[in-house]
């Protein structure tokens, strides 16, 4: 391979990794169409900011993409919060009528610039090579420069902020009651995936930024549930799309991009074949399992019911009531024996009048004094 080519198969590898690690994140919150959104609304704040310099290399376009793409969340989020208005359905209001202005904004006062429709969606990462920057005595591609540095950003805040995006993404009422921020913690997600957004908007487009940080991770959760596990396969799906994705626009001499989003599409339908739980392989071997043991059992006996966990996996937990904790809290026993609850109020059980007697089962009291044996006299009671 050519330097050319090698610097190309980085730059895609870059943009891999720096997609994957907020894409993470967002696909286990739930909110990886929020992606497709800010990937198309940050061309709005290249717009803006290009008008206001005048210049394509100002650091303004990039600072204006970022702030686009949070204003694109918090407006997505007001809507979500009003009873008439679904998620989904404030995400489908915003982004087209944001990109769509940007889109008339390029064609009223920038139609001579290159931001055109092409390079917006599908990008040209095989024109990366051709816009360098000297770095001391090196040469290196502007987009290995910008992307490698927002894979350090997102890889130091992933693993300063490792417990609080745990937490928040898996139970952010948990992350409130111990002092966290949710929407705090959500925003600056956000922030960091409108920065990886705008920076490899440029080299690879909005279409790949989509892919890239929704596919790998979402085929990694097919076949894992540890969260680290799900992490390293993200970043090692999202490094084999590229190279094969690559591999195969020069073979077929075709667009990179497209190539490698072909390829991510293809590593997902693979996960959801070949998951070892919830993958269609799977289903069709417990169902060939339990049609050959229903056909093996005798008539009028029951089949013998699976393991509720496979062999050499974890065991079931059975703990009494009074072990049992919630949110790090035991729960213990009232005082004075007995593991039932304690009733208080109105409700709560009566002791009997004289030693002995037990519950009546008509609710009755019984009045006056206890009974005799050498009187004849009848308890009356009232109910």
């Amino acid at each position: 391979m050519t330097p050319g080519q090698l610097e190309v198969l980085a730059v895609a590898l870059l943009a891999g990794w720096s997609c994957c690690l907020p894409g993470t994140w967002l696909v286990l919150r739930g909110s990886a169409m929020l992606v497709d959104a800010i990937s198309h609304t940050v061309l709005l704040g290249i717009v803006l900011a290009f008008l206001l310099s005048g210049d394509l290399g100002s650091p303004l376009l990039r600072a204006g993409a970022a702030l686009i793409g949070i204003l694109t969340v918090i407006v997505v989020d007001l809507l979500a919060r009003r009873p008439l208005v679904r998620t989904d359905a404030s995400i489908g209001l915003v982004f087209p009528v944001l990109f769509a202005l940007a889109v008339l904004l390029i064609t009223l006062f920038a139609g001579n610039v290159h931001l055109d429709t092409d390079v917006v969606l599908t990008g040209e990462i095989g024109l990366a090579p051709f816009d360098r920057i000297d770095v001391g005595s090196f040469s290196v591609p502007r987009s290995f420069l910008f992307l490698g540095a927002v894979l350090l950003l997102n890889a130091g805040l992933t693993a300063a902020f490792w417990k609080e995006l745990k937490i928040a993404s898996f139970d952010p009422g948990l992350a409130a009651a111990i002092g966290m921020s949710p929407g705090a913690i959500g925003l600056g997600l956000m922030a960091a995936t409108s920065l990886t957004a705008v920076t490899a908007f440029e080299s690879v487009g909005s279409i790949l930024v989509v892919a890239l940080v929704v596919g790998p991770p979402a085929s990694a959760l097919l076949l894992t549930r540890r969260l680290r596990r799900v992490v390293f396969w993200s970043l090692c799906l999202s490094a084999s799309a590229g190279v094969l994705g690559y591999a195969a626009a020069w073979y077929f001499d075709t667009t990179i991009a497209g190539s490698v989003a072909c390829v991510i599409g293809l590593q997902f339908a693979g996960a959801v074949m070949a998951s070892p739980r919830r993958g269609l392989i799977a289903r069709l071997r417990i169902r060939r399992r339990r049609r050959l043991e229903f056909a093996q059992t005798p008539a009028g006996q029951a089949p013998a019911q699976p393991p509720r966990h496979p062999a050499g996996g974890p065991r079931e937990r059975t703990r009494s009531p009074a072990r049992r904790t919630r949110l790090g809290v035991r729960l213990r026993p009232p005082r004075g024996g007995g593991g039932g609850r304690r009733r208080t109020g109105p409700n709560r059980r009566r002791a009997p009048p004289f030693a002995g007697a037990g519950p009546d089962p008509g609710r009755s009291r019984v009045a006056g004094p206890p009974p005799n044996a050498d009187s004849a006299t009848p308890v009356r009671s009232r109910v």
